[in-house]
Order: structure tokens, then sequence, then C-alpha cells
């Protein structure tokens, strides 16, 4: 019963339970780094393969063959990039590396 109220948080129900908290929001703050870091890194690489680019600009699929990134890793990547100003949608599908971008991976 008590790794149930582990699993869904509840764990405050019981009265007797450690308080751990601290600990959990330790290991939360961790894993976001985690992903922040992760999604530093592929979005250097994406920003490094818009910069290789025509223009500096490429479609979702082309990002895909020249990244290897699946689609749902790369949209994630790419809104990241979006919210740092680094690329910008030209077209419904069509990524481009800004002036910031370029300045960030050059």
């Amino acid at each position: 019963m008590s790794s149930t109220r582990e699993k869904f948080g509840l764990n405050w129900l019981n009265q007797n339970a450690p308080q751990t908290e601290s600990g959990s929001q330790g290991e939360a703050s961790r894993s976001e780094r985690q992903v922040d870091a992760a999604l530093v890194a592929l979005g250097v690489r994406v920003a490094l393969k818009l910069n290789d680019s025509q223009n500096k600009t490429s479609g979702i699929t082309e990002l895909i063959d020249k990244t290897g990134l699946p689609i749902s890793q790369l949209l994630r990547v790419v809104s990241y990039l979006e919210e740092l100003q680094w690329v910008r949608y030209v077209d419904k599908d069509k990524i481009q590396l800004t002036d910031e971008g370029a300045n960030q991976v050059s």
C-alpha cells in the first residue's frame, strides 16, 4: 500500500512516512536539467545543419534526414530553438536559422 501512495505522490497520507519532498524535488530539478542539456545539445546540432543549408533554411523532412532525429524529438528541439529565437518558421514546414542562431553556432 505504501508503494502505491508513493507512486501517486500520496505518501503524505501516511503520517508515519519519512518526509521525502525535498528529495523528490531535487530529483525533478535534476531531470529538468538533463532535459535542458539534451535540448541544448540537439539544438546546436540542428542549428549547425541549418547553418550549412541553402539560405539557412530547411524543411522538417530534410532536417530529419540530416540529423537522424525522430520527428517527435526534432519538433521539440525546434520549439525550444524557436523560444530562444534561434530559428523561425518561414512556411508551415520550413525552418530558417535566424541571425541570433547563426551567431550562436559560428
